[in-house]
């Protein structure tokens, strides 16, 4: 399930999956991703998290696209809810 929500993702964040060593990972993911990118990958991380969880404790099961359009809706409201810098 994993694997599907994260091809789901888009290009920029899938580049960073593939890293050897935790701590690099974590460095280069701060380090180089757009902020919009990265707020993408620690949503998608937080999704699939919470998936699992529902699906191990509860037994209930959610599609890889059910949940990439439930971290599509919750970015985007947390688009509209982020106050915009007034220039």
């Amino acid at each position: 399930m994993a694997k599907c929500v994260w091809v789901l993702q888009g290009e920029p964040v899938l580049e960073f999956l593939s890293h050897e060593d935790a701590r690099g990972w974590l460095h280069d993911t701060v380090a180089n991703l757009r902020h919009e990118d990265l707020v993408r990958l620690t949503v998608t991380m937080w999704a699939i998290w919470y998936a699992r969880r529902k699906a191990i404790h509860e037994e209930m099961f959610q599609s890889p696209l059910s949940t990439h359009n439930f971290i599509d809706r919750f970015l985007s409201d947390l688009k509209t809810a982020t106050p915009t810098e007034v220039k």
